[in-house]
């Protein structure tokens, strides 16, 4: 006993400084990047320790909270099977929503203690933005929501209602929603409503209306297509109306013509005496051998001498 007497009076200041030298060690604490730790003293808060290296007096302290202060992303499937509960209930139906959300805790002491314990903190938080969220959509009708939820900021959304064309929103720190985050210690960066499940009914009528619009757009081809056969038509009738005019025109000509051709014939052999009826009858008979030869059902021989003579005779009158 003597000895270890001797022992610590003789090493005093090295016991001692030895001591406190693993005392000091003892408190220290090391905070990651993103992370700080809120530190009791004889079982108050006593300080918040920043990223880096810091002290605290080990015998007479403790971590109470070691307090994440990156960016906390969520999705809220409102209605579905993940976090959210039921589903939205907007101005005419009732639809699933999915949302993404984010925050960041600004203030670790009010963090720390705003609930018993880290995921009771962030059911809380959680149920905040599901509450503004829901407030908000349902001053909207589901189809108008869907169409406009790329224009559904975090500063709109945060209002917590839908706000008339005449009214300027308020900055987020001063809504309901932002208030009630500052007091724990947290501050929203994001709600993104990136989908809407649209009702079966719902779905089924925007079935109906591209049906329609399909059909629709597949009738309009239709009717260029037929609108194109109709006016390629009424050119070929065209065409085939001037033939026709041309022709006709052509045929009346050719008649004049050869009753011309008939008056002459009658006035010679009546100028060479031949009575007119009998000069008449001669060049009608002629005619009509004349059109049986073009058409190949005659053949002059001899038995034809008379129609040959009087053709001779007629063509004689018509030298003259």
């Amino acid at each position: 006993m003597e000895n270890v007497t001797n022992f610590i009076a003789d090493y005093y200041p090295q016991i001692f400084g030895l001591t406190l030298l693993v005392y000091l060690i003892s408190g220290v604490v090391v905070v990651r990047e993103n992370h700080a730790v809120v530190v009791e003293l004889f079982g108050k808060f006593w300080k918040v320790f920043e990223p880096g290296l810091n002290w605290r007096p080990s015998l007479f302290s403790k971590i109470a909270h070691n307090v994440f202060t990156g960016t906390f992303p969520y999705d809220l499937d409102l209605g579905g099977e993940g976090l959210g509960g039921d589903a939205v209930e907007f101005k005419d139906e009732s639809a699933n929503v999915f949302v993404i959300i984010q925050f960041v805790i600004v203030d670790p002491k009010l963090a720390a203690y705003a609930a018993k314990d880290p995921p009771s903190f962030i059911r809380m938080v959680q149920d905040l933005f599901d509450s503004v969220v829901r407030g908000f959509l349902g001053g909207f009708k589901v189809m108008e929501a869907d169409k406009l939820k790329n224009t559904f900021t975090l500063d709109v959304i945060a209002q917590g209602v839908r706000l008339k064309k005449t009214q300027t929103p308020k900055a987020i720190k001063d809504t309901l929603f932002g208030q009630k985050l500052a007091q724990w210690g947290v501050v929203p960066t994001l709600i993104s409503i990136q989908d809407i499940g649209l009702p079966e009914r719902i779905m089924a009528q925007m079935r109906r209306t591209m049906q329609v619009a399909k059909d629709l757009e597949i009738a309009e081809a239709e009717i260029k297509v037929a609108e194109a056969e109709a006016a390629k038509a009424l050119v070929v009738a065209e065409n085939s109306k001037q033939i026709e005019v041309i022709s006709a025109e052509g045929r009346k000509k050719a008649t004049e013509m050869m009753a011309e051709a008939t008056a002459l014939r009658i006035q010679k052999l009546i100028e060479q005496g031949v009575d007119p009826n009998q000069a008449s009858q001669l060049v009608a008979d002629l005619e009509n051998v004349e059109a049986l030869k073009r058409a190949g059902n005659v053949t002059w021989i001899g038995g034809n001498t008379d129609l040959a003579k009087l053709g001779a005779h007629i063509g004689a009158g018509m030298n003259k």
